[in-house]
């Protein structure tokens, strides 16, 4: 069995996501969750997906409203 230890993306400036989540993943984290709390969750998701290698990404909460 191994253990998988995620982290929260802090709420940064955009410009300096992908450096963070850079940071993290040298730091051996598995996992990575945005949050809809001041933004849309999946700008920073690309942002770390272009810049990272092996992370896991996902939105922690994504509200979907149907007009």
């Amino acid at each position: 069995m191994t253990l998988k230890i995620d982290a929260p993306l802090r709420n940064l400036p955009l410009t300096k996501t992908s450096e963070e989540a850079q940071r993290l993943e040298a730091l051996g984290f598995d996992g990575l969750w945005t949050f809809e709390t001041s933004r849309d969750p999946f700008l920073p998701l690309l942002q770390i997906a272009l810049g990272t290698h092996k992370i896991n990404l996902g939105p922690n909460i994504a509200v979907c409203i149907r007009p």
